[in-house]
């Protein structure tokens, strides 16, 4: 949607149309440029910033749950096996 506005606001951008004296090219590059940050910012600069937030929620998670239960973050599995004994030995 926002490309199609760009580019019917080019001949206003390009023209050198006036009414009642009032020129409108400084308005149509205005909004063409104003279409066009709005875009680029919604594309790239939103998803990033998600991203970044998304990733300080998971941090935030991690670091009050140490905090709220400091043995739980030092506990280890030690030599407890997780998976199925592949070493072909009948126990």
């Amino acid at each position: 949607t926002a490309l199609t506005t760009i580019f019917g606001l080019i001949p206003m951008a390009m023209g050198n149309a006036a009414v009642a004296g009032v020129p409108y090219k400084p308005l149509g590059i205005t909004v063409m440029g104003g279409l066009v940050a709005s875009t680029l910012l919604t594309l790239f600069v939103v998803p990033l910033f998600y991203t970044f937030f998304d990733d300080m929620r998971i941090g935030a998670r991690d670091w009050l749950a140490a905090l709220l239960n400091p043995t739980a973050a030092t506990r280890t599995t030690g030599s407890q096996s997780v998976g199925p004994d592949v070493s072909g030995e009948v126990p």
